[in-house]
């Protein structure tokens, strides 16, 4: 499910963790395994003990899966 914005040039969405674990079916284990592996979007720190994703970071790696299927 690819989520789109209005008009992407005027903010960047970001988006917790249970968001994208419904965005990419995903569990939470598994995204973070992807991050280590560097085949998953890494979060952006917004403090000491919290992170977010950017929706448009997560939206750009599910449009590659779909490129890598058709090949």
């Amino acid at each position: 499910m690819i989520v789109t914005l209005k008009n992407p040039l005027e903010y960047e969405q970001l988006i917790k963790l249970p968001q994208v674990m419904t965005i990419t079916s995903r569990g939470k284990s598994s995204i973070y395994q992807g991050i280590r592996d560097g085949n998953f979007p890494a979060p952006v720190k917004l403090s000491e003990r919290s992170v977010s994703w950017k929706l448009s970071d997560i939206n750009d790696w599910i449009s590659s899966l779909q490129k890598t299927s058709e090949m």
